[in-house]
């Protein structure tokens, strides 16, 4: 089972070292991938982002400004904004490069030199964003959900709270660390209303 490229914030490679298992050891692979996917997927999720550069079309009210806040960021590219209010998007409704200078690591797009329509979806952006590279903390963080993930399968604690024995009692912690609490709000996406 290959990894969610298009999601996946670490790799296969990434996770190994982490948990002990030998780069040539290929007898839980399975398993961790769907532990690097389950750990993406619930990063991009908490957030409200999609993490991982990709390529986007969305389309977004014009509301007599200037200013456009993307849903994703960092923008790393814009192929194309058209402004439309027929909403067919032809290529006389193309706004011009020129016309926009763009904010990427905060998400937006100053509209300079000319004035978009206004009205429900009568925008449309083509564009490119997401992290090229994954940060090292973030990294880091899906690593520790993948891994902690990966122990709960292999060891049969899915659901267990705790293991009471002889030796005494056992607990497993079900909530994210300190950390990957802290990394999730660090990435949050917040939307101006």
């Amino acid at each position: 089972m290959p990894e969610d490229t298009t999601n996946s914030l670490i790799t296969i490679h990434d996770l190994k070292p982490f948990i002990g298992v030998a780069e040539s050891d290929d007898d839980y692979d399975d398993l961790l991938y769907q532990a690097i996917d389950a750990a993406s997927w619930y990063l991009n999720s908490e957030t409200h982002r999609k993490l991982k550069a990709r390529a986007l079309t969305e389309y977004y009210d014009g509301r007599g400004t200037d200013k456009l806040i993307l849903d994703q960021r960092p923008i790393n590219t814009i192929t194309s904004i058209y402004s439309d209010p027929d909403r067919s998007f032809g290529t006389a409704t193309l706004v011009d490069s020129d016309d926009y200078q763009i904010y990427g690591d905060e998400g937006y797009i100053i509209f300079t030199d000319t004035a978009v329509d206004v009205g429900h979806r009568v925008l449309k952006v083509t564009y490119n964003a997401g992290f090229s590279t994954i940060p090292y903390d973030l990294k880091q963080a899906c690593i520790e959900i993948a891994a902690k993930t990966y122990h709960m399968y292999r060891n049969n604690r899915v659901g267990m709270k705790s293991v009471t024995s002889d030796a005494g009692t056992q607990s497993y912690d079900q909530e994210d660390s300190p950390f990957v609490k802290k990394i999730i709000q660090k990435y949050m996406a917040y939307w101006v209303l």
